[in-house]
């Protein structure tokens, strides 16, 4: 897992190494997660990273700690994952 901090803006780029979603051999697959507030901000990168032909995932985090059980955020977004 890569953590990149971008001014205030925390990302987290994870590489899917899931069987399922390995439908499409020699793709790459990120997941993105983000707050919502910076949502906008953020599709110019996946537009950049999509144009490479990787498949991105995104989701916002407060739609992680809406949808999934854990004891924290942290925990939520393994869940996620």
């Amino acid at each position: 897992m890569k953590t990149y901090c971008i001014g205030i803006l925390w990302l987290i780029f994870l590489l899917i190494p899931s069987k399922q979603l390995m439908s499409s051999p020699g793709k790459n697959y990120y997941l993105i997660i983000t707050r919502e507030i910076f949502w906008d901000e953020i599709q110019p990168l996946i537009n950049k990273i999509e144009s490479n032909g990787t498949i991105v995932f995104a989701l916002k985090l407060e739609e992680i700690n809406n949808t999934y059980l854990g004891r924290d955020i942290q925990e939520k977004i393994r869940n996620c994952i």
